[in-house]
């Protein structure tokens, strides 16, 4: 619970500065984040499971854990206190992506990701933190140690102490990317919070790592705590071939239907996010003010979680592992539903929100911030438990390389699914925005919300026939 919590401090921060780096960035927005998931994060995906599916055949899993956390660690404190600061120096001259812009209006989202390329990169470790540590590392290491029996009743709960930590992430946001008369004119104001959220954030590595090599001194070692993982470290390496653990992975029926759920919820928060976050810039165009709402949103995510993960944890133990996991894609429906119908239909309800004080770009913003406490939280709660259960019954093979494939190679697909959709429009119709594409956007996520339900639906099927105990007494 420790290690996921200080891994989720960590995701909280990164989550409020890697959108705040691309969408505030001089001549980017919104539109090119959805060029940056599918033309740089996917291959930067593929890559990173390529080589962690040859590492894992040669190396221990507690050696995989480190070569694979430590880099990311290295990394965030070189962007603050080293890459950030030389940007001007490290990047294109604005002028010349301009001329660019100008020059090629179909492609001008582009630009801005090779103008910007010391943010792009700074995006893409903040994308592969969900899909790395917290997906495919903790997770992992979770489900080696914990039997399905033992995950119906704490797996929901072990979010109960990550959330609260979300929650300090987001009071962090806020308190350092507040405009403090002190600095001297002139002072770069967010330069400086850089250095302050990513100290926090090596920090919280460090302590994780800490954790993780006591635990595999100590706990892990021990029958007492963990039964089943001894068994689990005496098994041979299993040693198999890239190419058979490709056909192995994507052959697999259950597995399918796993990715289907990871695909499935990429393509929808990420259509619904970056709506919601071009309402967020309009409201909040520098970098510090941007970051500094989105650390509130992400305080009331982290306590509506808390709030979830005590009623899910009773679902889990109460009720079928469908209920619980129904209960995410019913919710994106719910919501994704009214701030669409807002933006699509602004013009009819402005009149009635004046009334209230309230302007629509104000009330946009609230409503996408709601919708992304209520989703976010119960993403956190109940999909990220249920998906995970689900990984139990697997034999040890499809465990390590096709939680890899699913969690890393298809959680990057989701959303770049959801970039693919929006860069074609984008492409497609010269000069659009990203609000202008919202009537489109909104059927695709209705599509994939509807395509969720099924694959649940499947996935419970098969997962009662491998998790089912044959009764073995004499009669």
């Amino acid at each position: 619970a420790l290690m996921k919590a200080f891994i989720l401090f960590n995701y909280g921060i990164f989550r409020g500065v890697k959108d705040a780096l691309i969408v505030t960035a001089g001549g980017s927005g919104v539109e090119v984040i959805s060029f940056i998931k599918f033309w740089v994060i996917v291959p930067v995906a593929f890559l990173f499971f390529i080589v962690y599916t040859k590492l894992s055949s040669t190396l221990s899993k507690s050696r995989l854990f480190y070569v694979s956390f430590v880099p990311f660690i290295i990394y965030f404190a070189l962007f603050a206190f080293w890459i950030y600061p030389n940007k001007d120096m490290l990047q294109p001259a604005p002028e010349i992506i301009e001329g660019l812009k100008l020059a090629y209006p179909r492609l001008q989202w582009l630009f801005p990701i090779w103008g910007h390329w010391t943010y792009v990169t700074f995006y893409i470790m903040a994308e592969l933190w969900v899909s790395v540590v917290i997906l495919l590392l903790f997770w992992q290491f979770a489900n080696d140690i914990t039997r399905v029996s033992e995950a119906r009743r704490y797996y929901a709960l072990l979010g109960v102490l990550g959330s609260s930590f979300i929650v300090g992430a987001g009071f962090i946001l806020e308190y350092f990317t507040e405009v403090r008369g002190n600095l001297p004119p002139g002072a770069d104001q967010w330069g400086e919070s850089l250095q302050y959220l990513m100290s926090a954030a090596v920090l919280s590595g460090l302590i994780t790592l800490a954790i993780y090599y006591w635990m595999q001194k100590v706990v892990v070692p021990d029958p007492r705590y963990c039964a089943n993982t001894t068994e689990v470290m005496k098994k041979p390496k299993i040693k198999v071939g890239l190419r058979e653990s490709f056909r192995h992975v994507f052959s697999s029926k259950y597995l399918g239907f796993i990715a289907i759920l990871v695909f499935c919820y990429g393509i929808t928060i990420n259509l619904i996010e970056l709506t919601w976050k071009d309402q967020m810039k309009t409201l909040h165009p520098d970098p510090n003010t941007f970051t500094n709402a989105l650390g509130g949103v992400i305080k009331w995510a982290g306590v509506a979680t808390m709030v979830l993960t005590l009623v899910g944890a009773n679902i889990l133990r109460v009720f079928s592992w469908r209920v619980a996991a129904m209960a995410t894609p019913i919710v994106f429906g719910i919501t994704g539903f009214f701030f669409f119908a807002f933006i699509l239909f602004q013009g009819t309800f402005a009149p009635v929100i004046e009334i209230f004080g309230w302007t629509p770009i104000i009330f946009a913003a609230g409503l996408g911030a709601i919708q992304n406490v209520f989703s976010k939280s119960t993403k956190n709660a109940l999909f990220d438990p249920t998906k995970e259960m689900a990984y139990i019954p697997l034999d040890e093979h499809l465990k390590v390389k096709g939680k890899a494939a699913v969690d890393v190679v298809g959680n990057r697909l989701g959303k770049a699914g959801g970039a693919l959709v929006q860069q074609g429009l984008l492409i497609a119709i010269v000069g659009s925005t990203q609000a202008m594409i919202a009537p489109y956007l909104s059927i695709v996520v209705f599509i994939m919300i509807a395509l969720w339900v099924y694959a649940v639906y499947r996935l419970d099927i098969l997962f009662k026939e491998k998790t089912v105990v044959p009764n073995t007494d004499d009669e």
